[in-house]
């Protein structure tokens, strides 16, 4: 830089991008580098460069018995690297964030970078341990690349009655593979802090982006919302979730882009999981195209006598194709949530289905699908509610322009299971044209397989072709 003093000059640099952060390059290898809080100040880390590289080294602004002034990095290129190795000691970790250890908060930490690349035991993190009485920091990210490989991650967690803090990320491409992570998590009574993301695109390779309170938590999980311009890939057991495994609330769970495709055994979901569970958080699903293959599933799940989560799903087409959107209570009194589906073109295929179901005393959720123009079931494609148990079975209402069934499609609402006693629920349809194909079994029906009663079968429509099909409700105990 040029010192000009009151007078005029120009300021000139062989590298304009480079010098928006400052023209050098920081490197940290093997080291520790932490600030804590004094009697007069409040320990906080600053650095800007061209680049910043951190390998198998801390750098931490951390609290104590006074909060922390955080951690702020200003950077063009962000590199956390470390090797990837189980029960590798901490000097082989590589660290950015703030620790809560004691009565103060920990500090936030702010991050805006060109691009960013954590990899291996890699960590950008706040937390409040579990001796702490303070709270972690927020997170907030901006970035125009961000990639999170082979186990790194990005985390914010708290015990005890410390909150968890945000995690705020505003970025170009995101990529999360081989386990890496973005994560809030509470382990006490705290609440989980809420996870926010921005991207043009988020490709999730066997990673997960998740808001969680942990078994023996009571506090409530945070929301995860994921707003993406362009496409949104999970893929080799990707996870989007907010679930609870304690006795608090599981968060809203809200995924929106252009394109949304899940494939190979990879979810979306918002879970209650255990006895005491308090329930499931609501789910917004939004895509011009949305694509659920290959053991993939959208779902939400409760165990205890929470009920589960709304689940709304949007998209001018959707297919499912040997994958699942699926609303389930497992043994517990909560009822299982609703599923509204509204799109122009529905098709389920290969074992695919939509599906809600109750193995305890909680109902089954209601099963909704609106379509301004095609619901087609094919190889085994199936719209379904169950009960396996005291509950009942939910209810199924479609209403769309043309319904065609498969000779294996199916629309069922079903009593089954030799302790099962839940009534089946009722099957509305409302269409200009139904057409059934040969079938090997009867393509829309309800039945009971004990006492109860099976639900009534209402349809309304212009046109309905039976071609060796049957519409029918039966009591089979």
């Amino acid at each position: 830089f040029a010192a000009v003093g009151t007078g005029v000059g120009n300021v000139t640099a062989a590298d304009p991008a480079a010098v928006r952060f400052g023209n050098g390059r920081i490197t940290l290898t093997d080291s520790l580098v932490s600030a804590e809080p004094g009697p007069l100040r409040s320990g906080g880390i600053r650095a800007m460069a061209s680049r910043l590289d951190v390998t198998r080294s801390t750098f931490a602004s951390d609290s104590n018995a006074r909060s922390a002034a955080g951690l702020q990095l200003r950077v063009g290129d962000l590199r956390v690297i470390a090797p990837v190795a189980t029960g590798a000691p901490l000097a082989y970790l590589a660290y950015l964030g703030s620790f809560a250890a004691d009565a103060g908060n920990a500090g936030p930490v702010s991050i805006t970078a060109d691009s960013i690349l954590l990899s291996g035991s890699s960590q950008i993190s706040t937390q409040a341990l579990d001796t702490a009485t303070g709270n972690a920091g927020n997170i907030g990210i901006t970035t125009g690349a961000l990639t999170i490989d082979s186990g790194a991650s990005i985390l914010s967690s708290a015990f005890g009655n410390s909150a968890t803090g945000e995690i705020v990320i505003a970025a170009g491409a995101v990529a999360l593979r081989l386990g890496g992570s973005i994560e809030s998590t509470t382990y006490g009574a705290g609440r989980g802090g809420d996870v926010r993301m921005t991207a043009t695109t988020l490709a999730i390779d066997g990673g997960r982006i998740a808001s969680e309170a942990e078994r023996g938590s009571s506090g409530d999980a945070g929301t995860v919302n994921i707003g993406v311009t362009g496409a949104v890939t999970l893929t080799n057991g990707g996870i989007i979730t907010s679930s609870s495994f304690g006795s608090g609330f599981a968060g809203y769970v809200g995924v929106s882009g252009d394109t949304i495709t899940l494939q190979g055994r990879s979810s979306i979901q918002s879970d209650s999981f255990g006895p005491d569970g308090a329930g499931a958080g609501e789910m917004d699903i939004n895509a011009r195209i949305l694509r659920i293959e290959s053991g993939s599933e959208i779902s939400s799940a409760t165990e205890g006598a929470g009920f589960g989560g709304l689940l709304k799903i949007h998209g001018d087409r959707i297919v499912i194709d040997n994958a699942a959107i699926n609303s389930s209570s497992f043994g517990g009194t909560g009822t299982a949530g609703i599923i509204v589906v509204q799109t122009d073109d529905l098709s389920i295929l290969n074992n695919g289905q939509i599906t809600s179901a109750t193995t305890g005393a909680g109902n089954a959720g209601l099963v909704s699908i609106l379509s301004t123009g095609r619901v087609a079931l094919a190889t085994n494609g199936q719209i379904t509610t169950a009960t396996s148990g005291a509950g009942r079975a939910g209810d199924i209402e479609i209403t769309a322009t043309d319904i065609a069934l498969a000779s294996t499609g199916r629309i069922v609402s079903a009593q089954t299971g030799a302790v099962a006693s839940g009534d089946a629920g009722r099957i509305t349809i409302v269409t200009d044209t139904l057409n059934i194909a040969p079938a090997t079994a009867t393509a829309i029906s309800t039945s009971i397989a004990n006492g109860g009663q099976a639900g009534e079968i209402d349809i309304t429509a212009k046109s309905i072709v039976l071609d060796g099909a049957e519409i029918g409700s039966a009591a089979n105990g």
